[in-house]
This record gives structure tokens, sequence and C-alpha cells, in this order.
């Protein structure tokens, strides 16, 4: 399976969770292989206060996922993916 995942350069100087976010995204998709598009627009995400909160809960999901709950090979690691996604989720910490 193959990834492609457009984002901006953003793992050096992360200004916001958000930008983080998308950094260690863009980290893991190399490490797993993925083709990875580099998004050359300047704009800085917006990152709410909500926002940065989700942000901040879902990096050590992707961080500790491994390659096969990404591309569908390691079942039981995409749910526990899925399900450390989920609780991250804004309407799941309420």
């Amino acid at each position: 399976m193959r990834w492609i995942v457009a984002m901006p350069f953003v793992l050096l100087a992360c200004n916001n969770p958000c930008e983080r976010l998308q950094g260690v995204a863009e980290s893991k998709a190399r490490e797993c292989g993925a083709e990875v598009q580099q998004d050359t627009g300047t704009d800085e995400l917006e990152c709410t206060d909500e926002d940065a909160q989700f942000a901040d809960c879902m990096v050590p999901c992707y961080r500790s996922a491994p390659c096969g709950a990404f591309d569908g090979t390691d079942m039981g690691a995409a749910t526990e993916l899925l399900q450390c996604m989920f609780d991250c989720a804004p309407q799941a910490q309420q």
C-alpha cells in the first residue's frame, strides 16, 4: 500500500501543537516508507485551544504506532491506534 501525505515541512520548527502533529505524522510516514509530498505554502496553521489539546493528545498515538497500524498489515495495532485517536477526540474528553 502506498501513502501520500501532503503537509508543510515543520519537523524542525514547530510553532504550535498543530504543526508539531503535522511534523510527527510526516516523520512517521517517512519512517514507514510512505511518499511524502511537501506543501510549499507558507501559511501557518490556525490552532485553536481545542485543536492544540487534540494535537497534543494525538502525537503519542502516532509516535507509538507501528507502521502496520497505518498500512493495514497489523489490524491489532490499527485498532489500538484508532482507539487512541478516538480517546483524543474532543467529544470523548467531555
